[in-house]
């Protein structure tokens, strides 16, 4: 089977890739680790690590079977079976309708998505307190300070859920 990760996140702003990253790909001893200490928790996304995360027991499993040996799946993976976070890739805007540029490592959208730029000039307590996140189903990315004028900017897609995440540790709360 296949199984993909879904919408996670920790008080330390990662993902289920980046505990597993943590853990150097030890999921014996992350299963046995975080996911027995930290697993029923959810504060920063609506699922737990054990609802999200595939090394905990959860994520979306997907159940291929090769027809007749041959190479191809009778059943395909989920959409969202790939990672969520790519190096280089569009990361909260959905590849379907933007791409990475490679000569300049920026991210180009079809003209016929709806594109829009959100300033937030206060953040009220988690103002100028980086890195702060915005999520969508596509990903994940980090929003741009502009010292220059003491705002947040971001873009969203009409018609998709953004969720922004601040940065709350343990040690930005006390």
């Amino acid at each position: 089977y296949t199984c993909s990760n879904l919408a996670y996140l920790n008080e330390e702003n990662e993902n289920c890739m980046d505990v597993e990253r943590r853990y150097d790909g030890d999921f014996a001893r992350m299963s046995s680790d975080f996911c027995q200490r930290h697993g029923a928790v959810a504060k920063f996304t609506a699922l737990s690590a054990k609802a999200a995360c595939c090394v905990c027991g959860g994520g979306e499993r997907s159940w291929v079977h090769l027809a007749g040996g041959g190479s191809s799946p009778i059943k395909q993976p989920p959409p969202q079976a790939p990672k969520k976070f790519l190096p280089g890739g569009t990361a909260y805007l959905p590849p379907t309708s933007c791409h990475m540029v490679d000569g300049t490592g920026g991210i180009v959208c079809s003209r016929s998505v709806r594109l829009q730029t959100i300033t937030i000039k206060n953040a009220g307590v988690w103002h100028r307190q980086n890195p702060i996140l915005v999520q969508s189903d596509y990903g994940f990315a980090k929003i741009i300070y502009a010292t220059c004028y003491k705002q947040y900017e971001f873009s969203i897609f009409q018609d998709m859920r953004h969720m922004l995440l601040p940065p709350m540790t343990p040690s930005s709360l006390s």
